[in-house]
C-alpha cells in the first residue's frame, strides 16, 4: 500500500497542471475559530482562513449561531442530513530533494491524508453551542532524514507526525462548548492544527511554510498533540484571553492518557490584542507557557532531533517556562475583500534553558496573497528563523556534537488551480545546529487536494 500511495502521489505531482481551470474563488474571510473551536492557542494565535475549496471545521457551529440571529443559512447547508455539522478531507503529497549539504541526497516522496469533522450538538439531539471535533490523519512515505544533516528541526512539519518516515495514524477527538463568545475545548487536541489558524501566516505544514520553525515555532512545553483543555475568553476591552492546561506527555498515537498529570502539569496563558495600523488589521500577543515536570522526555518533543539520551542532562531540574511575543500585521489589504492581503509577521521567544532544551528563538517574514488580479487565491511567503539551544545542552553534548544555533530561510509560492487543488513550490536554505555540517538546501513541490 505504501508503494502504491507513493507512486500515485508522484503521478499527481507531475500531472497536476493549470489545464484544470482558472476558476479561482477568493479565500474565505477570517473567523476566530479553527478545527478545535478555540482559535488562539499554542504555537500561534488568531483566526482561521480555510484554503481554496475548504471550509473551516468550526463553521458549522457558526452557521448555527447565525441562524439564531436571523441570518439565512447558506444554500450548501440546506437539506443536509446534518445541516449544522461540517466534514472535509484533504490529501497532500510532498516531493523534497536535497540540493546541498551533508547526509542522504536522494529525493523523498511522502504524503498525508487528513479528515476533519465537527458535529454540532443540535444535529445529534444535544444543546446549542456544543460540538464534537475530530481530526484523523494518516501519513506515509518519507521526507528528509535528520540524521547526517546536522539539523535539529524538521523541514517538513506535516510529515514529522504522527511518525517520521513511516506509516502512521492518529486521531484527535475533543468537545467544544461555547458560552456566548467564549469557548472551552476538552479532550485530545492536535496543537499543530492551530498553527494554521492565524489570518496572515496560515501555515500548518500542509499549506504555507513547511519548516516547523515557521509553520509552528516550538515552545518546548507543548507536544504536537495533548490531553488537556483550552479556554478562550474575548473581553469587552478588546484583548482575547486564552488559558490552557495539559498533561506534559505527548498524546500522539495514544487513545487515552496513562497517568494524567502524574508527572506534572503544563499550561499556558496568552493575551492577544487586535490592532489597526492605518486602517490595516493585525494583532500582537504575549504568551507564557510553563511546566512543573522534572526534566523533559525526548519522546514528548518529536520535532526536536537531539543526540540520544540528551534528556538525561536535565533530569535534576523541575519546572520551566517560555515567554513569547509575536505579531502579524497586514501592510496591504484588498479593498474589495479584506480577508486578502499581504502582511508581515514575527516572533521572539525566551526559554528557561534548564530543564527545557531551548534558550531563545525568533522569526521574521512576509506572506500573503499576491496582488495579481488573475490569481486571487495564490499565496506566497519568505521568512527567516533562528533557534538557539540551551547552554546546558550544548555543554553536555560537546564531546560528541559541536552544537550552535540553527538558522534558515524558506520561500514558497502556492498556485491555486480551481477550487480544490493547490500546487506549491518550496525552497529552504538552512545552516544546521551541528557546526561540523555544511549548509543544507532543499527544493520541494507540494500538491494538496481538498474534498
Amino acid at each position: 500500500m505504501n508503494i502504491f500511495l507513493r507512486r500515485f502521489g508522484y503521478l499527481l505531482l507531475l500531472a497536476s497542471t493549470p489545464a484544470f481551470a482558472d476558476d479561482h474563488s477568493p479565500l474565505a474571510g477570517p473567523s476566530l475559530d479553527r478545527k478545535t473551536g478555540t482559535g488562539v492557542v499554542y504555537f500561534a494565535t488568531g483566526n482561521d482562513r480555510p484554503g481554496p475549496g475548504e471550509r473551516s471545521a468550526s463553521s458549522a457551529v457558526e452557521d448555527t449561531l447565525a441562524r439564531e440571529d436571523g441570518i439565512p443559512q447558506p444554500e450548501a447547508t440546506r437539506g443536509r442530513l446534518l445541516p449544522d455539522s461540517d466534514f472535509s478531507l484533504s490529501w497532500t503529497n510532498f516531493l523534497t530533494s536535497p540540493v546541498a549539504g551533508d547526509g542522504d541526497d536522494r529525493a523523498r516522496l511522502g504524503g498525508k491524508f487528513d479528515g476533519y469533522a465537527t458535529i454540532a450538538g443540535t444535529d445529534i439531539g444535544l444543546w446549542t453551542g456544543l460540538s464534537v471535533n475530530a481530526h484523523a490523519e494518516f501519513g506515509y512515505g518519507r521526507t528528509v532524514e535528520p540524521q547526517g544533516t546536522g539539523m535539529l528541526l524538521p523541514v517538513n512539519t506535516a510529515l514529522a507526525f504522527p511518525r517520521l518516515n513511516d506509516e502512521g495514524f492518529d486521531l484527535a477527538l475533543n468537545i467544544t462548548q461555547r458560552f456566548g463568545d467564549a469557548s472551552l475545548t476538552v479532550g485530545k487536541i492536535n496543537m499543530i492544527d492551530n498553527a494554521g489558524s492565524t489570518p496572515i501566516v496560515r501555515s500548518d505544514g500542509r499549506e504555507g511554510f513547511q519548516n516547523i520553525a515557521l509553520a509552528a515555532p516550538p515552545t518546548f512545553t507543548t507536544p504536537p498533540s495533548i490531553f488537556g483543555a483550552l479556554l478562550r475568553i474575548p473581553t469587552t476591552a478588546g484583548p482575547i484571553v486564552t488559558l490552557g492546561i495539559w498533561d506534559p506527555h505527548t498524546a500522539v498515537r495514544r487513545a487515552l492518557p496513562d497517568d494524567l498529570f502524574g508527572d506534572g502539569v503544563n499550561g499556558m496563558a496568552m493575551l492577544t490584542q487586535p490592532v489597526n495600523v492605518r486602517g490595516k488589521r493585525g494583532f500582537q500577543s504575549l504568551m507564557l507557557s510553563w511546566t512543573t515536570e522534572r526534566g523533559f522526555d525526548l519522546n514528548d518533543l518529536p520535532y526536536l532531533f537531539l543526540p540520544p539520551d540528551s534528556d538525561v542532562l536535565f533530569r535534576e531540574a523541575r519546572g520551566g517556562y517560555i515567554a513569547r511575543y509575536q505579531f502579524q500585521q497586514f501592510i496591504w489589504q484588498d479593498p474589495d475583500d479584506p480577508s486578502r492581503g499581504v502582511g508581515v509577521f514575527g516572533q521572539l521567544s525566551y526559554v528557561d534553558d534548564n530543564p527545557l532544551p531551548g534558550n531563545w528563538s525568533m522569526s521574521l517574514g512576509i506572506t500573503g496573497d499576491p496582488r495579481i488580479a488573475s490569481r486571487p487565491a495564490d499565496r506566497f511567503g519568505v521568512a527567516y528563523f533562528r533557534t538557539s539551544m540551551s547552554e546546558v545542552l550544548r555543554d553536555g553534548v560537546a564531546p560528541i556534537v559541536n552544537l550552535g544555533d540553527e538558522q534558515g530561510i524558506e520561500a514558497f509560492y502556492s498556485f491555486a488551480i480551481g477550487n480544490n487543488l493547490v500546487l506549491t513550490a518550496d525552497a529552504q536554505v538552512i545552516d544546521p545546529a551541528d557546526r561540523s555540517r555544511s549548509t543544507a538546501a532543499f527544493l520541494g513541490a507540494r500538491a494538496r487536494v481538498t474534498f
